[in-house]
Order: structure tokens, then sequence, then C-alpha cells
């Protein structure tokens, strides 16, 4: 991996496992599920500088709107901290073998991203999955740097309302996304049965990420407990029209449903972000509006999964979300059609990201009493 900035001609060049890039004033970005990992670390490696020195938390440039901001330096050193754990439900950090002891045995891992490993284990309920994500360290991982509790506590906010969304009311419910079944903070190596099924997984198909082997004792994790949704969409096989219909619909109607009570955006809905897999029900049902829609399944369901770029307003009027307009690369980039989505996107908003001037509003979320999500 390398890179080179020269300021006169503009030429950046990064190499990322064997994959030649163009030279210039655009990305280019392979596309198909090999490279879905490639538009975030290229982020990383083509603005490191900008993004440490430049990042204003908080405003939302690409929207040009006044919006919630809940900066570390201001509500205190352990604010994202503490509201996470309350989010999960912890007094303290805990440690992997507080949780997943009776559990390692039937582990297996079936995935993973530039955030980190997943892991399929069996409960009594079913299989569930382990999305396991290294936050707050110095160590660079996968090609970008950790998360700090702050950009974690987005992602976890947003999943935690969405899921609510699957039980509902009156007015509004799908069960179009991810089921989060729960979350732990984490500290502590990575466990050998883990680091063996990591290996496993390696030999068998090729990581493209890193060994978790190079975690400390002091390392930490978001540890997410997701419901098993299926396939992503792009490694699927329909047997037939009808079906990719029924999914189309699904992921429109639990769009409209997210929309209308949150105003949710997804802002990365590509097919490796949908789920598919085989369900008996005839038909799903969701309330948009106090009215209920009944769709055809043809024997799919699609789940919408990974919420990083993500955009919500929270039951309690806090808007959540990661400014993509401090990213100015995931506009720039090509090779597939989903990075033409964001600059439309930016020109229907008539917004040049990073260039709009905005006063931001300071609003601290109610946790005093459990979170308002």
């Amino acid at each position: 991996m390398f890179y080179e900035n020269k300021k006169q001609g503009m030429t950046k060049i990064a190499c990322l496992n064997n994959v030649s890039l163009h030279i210039g004033e655009r990305l280019v970005l392979p596309s198909g599920k090999k490279y879905r990992r490639s538009m975030m670390v290229l982020r990383q490696i083509l603005n490191n500088d900008s993004m440490n020195n430049d990042k204003v938390k908080g405003y939302d440039s690409l929207l040009g709107s006044t919006v919630n901001l809940r900066a570390p330096e201001y509500f205190g050193e352990n604010y994202y901290k503490d509201a996470i754990l309350k989010v999960c439900k912890q007094r303290d950090i805990c440690s992997f073998e507080e949780i997943f002891e009776s559990h390692f045995e039937n582990c297996k891992k079936i995935g993973e991203g530039v955030f980190g490993e997943v892991f399929s284990f069996e409960r009594e309920s079913g299989l569930n999955v382990l999305k396991v994500i290294p936050i707050e360290g110095n160590t660079c991982v996968n090609g970008e740097n950790q998360k700090c509790f702050e950009e974690i506590y987005s992602e976890l906010i947003i999943s935690h309302v969405l899921d609510k969304l699957r039980q509902g009311d009156k007015e509004f419910m799908t069960e179009g996304f991810i089921d989060l079944v729960k979350a732990w903070l984490v500290r502590g190596r990575y466990p050998d049965t883990l680091l063996e099924l990591w290996h496993e997984f390696d030999n068998l198909k090729g990581s493209e990420n890193d060994s978790p082997e190079i975690f400390l004792d002091d390392q930490l994790y978001l540890v997410l407990e997701l419901g098993n949704a299926g396939t992503d969409l792009e490694c699927y096989s329909f047997t037939n029209a009808s079906q990719a219909v029924s999914v189309l619909k699904q992921v429109a109607c639990s769009l409209a449903v997210a929309e209308a009570k949150h105003d949710f955006e997804h802002r990365d809905l590509h097919w490796g972000n949908v789920l598919v897999s085989k369900t008996l029900k005839s038909s799903i049902s969701c309330i948009l509006n106090g009215q209920t829609y009944d769709l055809k399944t043809e024997g799919v369901k699609a789940t919408i999964i990974d919420y990083t770029l993500s955009s919500i307003t929270t039951n309690g009027g806090s808007r959540v979300y990661n400014d993509i307009g401090m990213s100015p690369d995931i506009f720039t980039a090509t090779g597939d059609y989903q990075f033409d989505i964001y600059r439309h996107m930016r020109e229907d908003l008539g917004v040049l990201g990073g260039d709009v001037e905005g006063e931001a509003l300071l609003v601290e979320p109610d946790i005093g009493n459990g979170l308002v999500v």
C-alpha cells in the first residue's frame, strides 16, 4: 500500500491488495463483493491528513442543515462511553468470557469487513450473528484508524432506533431492518477460540483483514448480536423474477416507514447491504402512517443492514448521523454506479460538501433516565 500526493498535479496513487487504481483526480474502484471495503480504505489513505485535522463534529456539510452537535469537549471526556454503556445496559466494560463462554463451541466465522469480523453462533432460539468491532485503539486495523466512541455511538443508536420499528406501533412498523438482539462494550485480547475460527476462514476462503492477534489486553470492542438475515443480495440466487420484485418492494416499504417515522437516510444502500433469506410466510406486513400494507414474499425476505453512513432522527428529537460531506473522495470515485449516486444526491441538493456555512446547535440527548431513541 502506498500513497503519493503532488500538490501541483494533484496526483494521488494508491494500491490495495493488488488492485490498480486510476491516477488523477478520480479514484476508480472495481465493483463486486471483493472490493466492497475499498471505498472506506481509500478514503482513509487519501484523506488522512484532512480527516484528522479539518473534520468538524456535528455539522452535516452535505445537507447544509443545522443539526445536533455532541462534542466530547462540551459534554465531558467520558460522555460517549457512558452513553454507549447505557444503551448496552452495562454498568462497566465487560470481558469476552463474561458473555460468550457458553457459546464459543458453536461459533464459526462467516464474514468480515473493514469494521471487523462476523461470526455465527447458535442459541436455543436459532442461529444468530456476532459483529465484533475494535474501537478506541491506536493500532491501525484493516487499513483504517479504529473508530472512537463518538463514531461508533451513531451506528449503535441508529441500529437501536431501527430495531424498535420491528415491534412498531399503530402508525409505523416494519421488520425490514436487522434485528439487534444485544450489544456489549468489551475489553481484552481476542479469545483463542475466535482466533482459531478466524484462521480457519482465512485458510478456506482467504481473509482481506488483519489477524485479530494484533489486539492486546487493553483493546476495546463493540460487540453486536444480530439476527441471522441470510445472504447478501449480490450473492443470492433467485428462483424466479417474482422473488426479485418482492425484495424490491420490501426494501422500498421499509425505507418508506423509516423515513416517515425517523427521517431516515441510509446513504449506502448497495446490493451488499441488503440481505435475503428464505421464508415460509406467504406475506409480510408493514404499517405506514397508520395504513397496513401486506406484501407477498414469494418465499424470500429482505433485510437492510449497515448504517455506518446513515442519518436518523430519534424519538427524543436528536439528529444522529455521520457527515459524509467531510469525505470528499466519496464524491469523486468511479468504477461502480453506486458512486454516481453520491454525486447525483449532492447535485440535487445543490450543495458542495464542505463548502456550506452554517451554525450548529448544541443539544444533549437525554440519557439521564435511559436514552430517548
